[in-house]
């Protein structure tokens, strides 16, 4: 009985769909049963089969024929159908509305069909205000194997917080659905493809699809046994847009933070045909949506020995130090054999033999949390330890070649993709990124990521970039120190929604890129999209926001043993290396863009894949030569060394200058004489006072007392 029971509701369910072919344009309505007002309803038609939906529907009048569709590589993938289920104006009546589509898959594309990455963009209501995208919960590929995945059946999975509120904006006369397009993960894909919801037609056009709902299923009007529901569709429009994305750094300029830390410009561009903005005036609002995220640090650097020790320790933990046979750590004892110190100084500049370094950041250091350093003062505590390594990058074999290696955004995003995953090997446990389903992310790339959000840039929106410089004086050359010019000051305004002219290029590429505010790397290819799409496009760059890049010289050391310390120690080999860390952009979409041309708005949905946005990597701002840098006392000695030298030259070769050069240094001599001998005489008072001092006192012990009851004899003259 109760199988029986669930077949009634199935098909009571099944009844009330009503399908209409994407292609065709025109409205169909079936005959609809009465609707029980029960939950199961809504359930039992979640676990119907998408061909058995489609065998009791009609098309265009004419009852639905499998025979009609078939897989074919010459069509494209679109929305079949959308259906609204059991909508009624009576709150009691709401618990069993939702809203399914149903997709032609004509190439029978492999999709990874539960992935929390396939998603439907829908806006409600004639004009609508904005588009959203909700996630698509699937429901059916079709049971019978000959037509598995030709048609795939979805809810739109909505919460309760939105499902109130997309049924407060509907008009209960008319019920408009415009379906832009849907978002479908690929098996073996990092990000989802998105579909215009019409396909792509003969003619290469491809659009939105607008449903009208009128009337009611049987039980949710007024009437409870009248069924009025019907339906209607038309196309409409829809922006197609190539998304690229580039950033843009101040060279050799900090953002006043620290001398570590840039000001990064995020920026996308695309090109929109020219007949829009005729049409409807001006691009005054982009609406987009992405996740904020913030990578761990990784490491660039030239010293091949360096990059294949490390490469073997990507994703695992290093252990907090490594002065192999002293200390050791959770998994034993570390043989790494390469340290690495970023914002460095030496704690003890006059030993020569053994390089003991203050780090504002270390990996695999020699000294562990609360060590101390003789000498100092204090205790020394290396508490910003870099405990394992998530990035890793080669520059090459040649000195000083990681001061100018760019690491691309390719580069990045291949590592991201499949370069970590490479180098840990098929047996990491790591933990994934659950937003992430058709390859495995892992979650020690980042340090945060967000939740995604809705972002609406517009026109008057400004971006600010912070600049500050950094300088040496004679002295800050000798320490190996820098001083800013100041505090960071704005830049001046630059437009978050700019449009590309001829007049923002020059025959300068670096000054171009300047005035554009991207990469000058970018360059080549955001000139050859301007060219290639600038007849009959008008060309946008859209600044996202502004971020914190950080990069650091990175002194990297090898363990040595030396006969006068019991472990081993780090000697310095180069300085060709940076760390680095910085903000990215994930599943960045562009969901909808607003034109308005004073009086009136117009929101046109959009249709682009989404992108996970890696800015390049950059080195730092202070770089210094490969070779250990020399202590200041010895670059001191070599200063005068050289004023010596010259002075003994122009000694040599000028006579006339003799004279002069004698009398300065006899008076330079006679001047250090009475100085050293002041600084001489300074130090001896005191100690020639307490030696007078001392000597009264024992001369006084030695004195015969005035009531000594001893008495001398006068020793008379011996007789000759």
């Amino acid at each position: 009985m109760k199988k029986v029971a669930l077949n009634a509701l199935k098909h009571a369910a099944i009844l009330i769909l009503i399908l209409i072919t994407s292609l065709g344009g025109a409205s169909v309505s079936a005959d609809v049963a009465a609707l029980p007002r029960s939950l199961s309803v809504a359930a039992s038609y979640d676990e119907s089969d998408v061909i058995e939906d489609l065998q009791n529907s009609t098309i265009n009048g004419k009852p639905f024929d499998l025979k009609n569709y078939s897989f074919n590589q010459k069509e494209s993938l679109r929305v079949f159908s959308f259906v609204e289920f059991c909508y009624s104006f009576y709150v009691d009546k709401q618990s069993d509305f939702g809203l399914y589509v149903y997709i032609y898959n004509p190439q029978g594309t492999k999709f990874i069909l539960n992935s929390s990455q396939n998603k439907i963009s829908l806006g409600v209501n004639d004009g609508a205000e904005t588009f959203d995208k909700y996630p698509l919960r699937f429901l059916s590929s079709g049971s019978d194997p000959n037509f598995s995945g030709l048609f795939l059946k979805y809810k739109v999975q909505l919460t309760a917080a939105q499902k109130l509120a997309l049924l407060d904006k509907l008009n209960s006369t008319e019920r408009v659905y415009e379906v832009s397009g849907v978002e479908l993960l690929q098996e073996k894909a990092t990000n989802a493809t998105d579909y215009a919801a019409t396909g792509i037609k003969e003619d290469g056009a491809e659009g939105s699809v607008i449903y009208r709902y009128r009337g009611y299923a049987s039980g949710c009007g007024a009437e409870s046994s009248a069924a009025t529901l019907a339906v209607t569709q038309e196309e409409g429009e829809v922006l197609r847009l190539n998304v690229k994305h580039t950033s843009y750094r101040k060279k050799g300029e900090t953002n006043g933070k620290d001398i570590f830390t840039q000001d990064s410009l995020n920026s996308v561009y695309f090109a929109i045909p020219k007949t829009i903005s005729k049409k409807y005036g001006y691009l005054s609002e982009v609406h987009a949506e992405w996740r904020n995220a913030v990578t761990s640090w990784g490491l660039c650097t030239g010293n091949r020995d360096v990059y294949e020790a490390l490469y073997k320790y990507v994703g695992k933990l290093s252990g907090s130090y490594n002065d192999v046979g002293r200390y050791e750590y959770a998994g034993g004892l570390s043989d790494i054999g390469f340290s690495l110190f970023a914002d460095y100084k030496y704690a003890d500049l006059f030993n020569t033999s053994v390089d003991v370094l203050l780090s504002g950041l270390a990996y695999n250091p020699n000294l562990q949390y609360g060590d101390t350093i003789s000498g100092m003062g204090k205790d020394f505590i290396q508490n910003n330890i870099l405990r394992q390594l998530n990035w890793l990058f080669y520059a090459g074999d040649s000195a000083n070649v990681a001061d100018r290696t760019v690491i691309s955004s390719e580069t990045l995003s291949e590592w991201y993709k499949k370069g970590f995953s490479q180098a840990v090997g098929a047996g990491y446990d790591g933990e994934t990124l659950e937003i992430k389903d058709g390859v495995k992310i892992y979650s020690a790339l980042f340090d945060y990521v967000g939740a995604l959000k809705d972002y609406h840039i517009k026109a008057e929106d400004e971006r600010t970039l912070i600049s500050q410089k950094w300088t040496q004086s004679f002295w800050d050359k000798l320490l190996g120190t820098y001083q800013p010019d100041g505090a960071g000051k704005p830049s001046e305004d630059i437009e978050a929604i700019h449009e590309v002219t001829e007049n923002d290029f020059s025959a300068d590429k670096i000054t171009t890129c300047d005035r554009l505010f991207i990469s000058a790397t970018d360059y080549d290819e955001f000139k050859a999209f301007y060219n290639e799409n600038k007849a009959e496009n008008n060309i946008f760059l859209l600044r996202l926001a502004v971020t914190d890049y950080k990069a650091m010289e990175v002194a990297e050391c090898r363990y040595d043993r030396v006969l006068s310390y019991s472990g081993a120690v780090q000697k310095i080999i180069d300085t060709n290396a940076y760390l680095f860390k910085q903000s990215v952009f994930l599943d960045f979409d562009i969901i909808d863009v607003t034109y308005s041309n004073g009086r009136v708005s117009t929101v046109i949905p959009v249709v682009s894949n989404p992108l996970d946005i890696f800015p390049e990597a950059t080195p730092p701002v202070i770089t210094t030569d490969d070779k250990k840098p020399l202590p200041w006392w010895t670059i001191a000695l070599i200063v005068v060394g050289c004023i010596l030298a010259v002075i003994l030259i122009i000694y040599v070769i000028f006579p006339i200058t003799r004279k002069v050069i004698t009398a300065v240094f006899k008076a330079v001599g006679k001047a250090f004489y009475y100085l050293f001998y002041g600084f001489g005489w300074l130090i001896c008072a005191p100690l020639k006072g307490i030696a007078a001092l001392i000597k009264t006192r024992k001369v006084k012990r030695k004195a015969p007392r005035a009531d000594a009851r001893t008495t001398s004899k006068p020793k008379g003259r011996r007789k000759k």
